[in-house]
């Protein structure tokens, strides 16, 4: 189930809000955005810079 927001958020009501889910977010433009999952090619790269 994902939870909406009706109207658009401030930065400290960002802060404070928790859609239960444990996925985390961006405020963009008022809005919470889902931010995506880290695929093979950016795991590969964390890896090449640990190495660094």
């Amino acid at each position: 189930m994902d939870a909406t927001v009706a109207a658009s958020l401030t930065f400290e009501a960002f802060l404070a809000w928790d859609d239960g889910t444990g996925r985390s977010f961006e405020l963009r433009d008022g809005l919470p955005m889902p931010l995506s999952e880290p695929t093979a090619k950016h795991e590969d790269l964390i890896q090449r810079l640990c190495a660094y």
